[in-house]
Formats: C-alpha cells, structure tokens, sequence
C-alpha cells in the first residue's frame, strides 16, 4: 500500500525566529529605523506549514525505506504473529504519514491562495486611498 507522496513547490526553507512583542508592547514601541517589517502571520503560517510538511514528507520516506528493508530481509517464517502485526502496523502508519503529507500540500496551497488574495485587496485598498486623497481638499488650520 505505497503511494507516492505529491511533489512540492520548492520555496526556500523557512527560518525559526523567537515570537516578536505582544500587540500592546509593539503598538508602545516606535519603530527602528532601517529594520524590515514584520512578516504577515499568514505568511508565517506558510512557512511553519512547509516546514512540518517538509519533516512529515522525510519521515514518510524513512519509513518506506524501513518496511523495504524489514520485508526483505526478515524471514517468512519469522513474519508470524508480534512481527507479522508488526510491519502491517508499520505499513498502515506509512500510508496515514503519506495522507498527512498530502493535507499539508493542500493546506500550503489554500495559504497560497489566501495570501495572493489579500495581496490584491491590500493593492486595491491603497489605490482606492490614493484616488480618495487626490479628490478631497487640503486640510489645515
């Protein structure tokens, strides 16, 4: 019961960082210059579910290559009762690492998308603002 795991899009690996300032400690600092704004949390969300998929996907291939190796190189004899259960066990883990793996790429995907569409809103939102800006009269005192 071996199924191939789907290929990925190949993203660079995502980097571990310490959680950041809560809300209301960040909306008390000022922001340092020249430091990079913080990365959105769905892009984040992205990037952890790459990794996590990245580590299921190895630990799905370690496993196959495990039963491969277990199969071939146990006895028939010896593949009788606690072994026998053992490696069928062994098998049925494998194909739920796999599904897994592949809910993960669906996931990652479904992140893609969402991120592209606020991507676009955030697009039209800025240039319905600019548009609102040029067509309201200055203010001041």
């Amino acid at each position: 019961m071996m199924r191939a795991v789907p290929p990925r899009v190949h993203r660079p690996a995502p980097h571990q960082c310490p959680p950041g300032p809560s809300p209301a400690t960040k909306a008390s600092m000022p922001n340092p210059p020249n430091t990079l704004p913080e990365k959105p949390q769905l892009t984040r969300a992205l990037e952890k579910n790459d990794a996590v998929q990245d580590t299921v996907e190895r630990s799905a291939q370690e496993l196959l290559l495990i039963n491969k190796v277990l199969e071939k190189e146990i006895p028939s004899a010896v593949k009788t009762g606690d072994v026998a259960m053992a490696l069928v066990k062994t098998a049925e883990l494998e194909d739920k690492i796999q599904d897994l793996a592949q809910e993960l790429a669906h996931v990652s995907e479904l992140l893609q998308q969402e991120i592209a569409e606020r991507a676009e809103m955030e697009k039209k939102l800025h240039a319905a603002e600019t548009a609102v800006a040029r067509k309201s009269p200055p203010t001041g005192s």
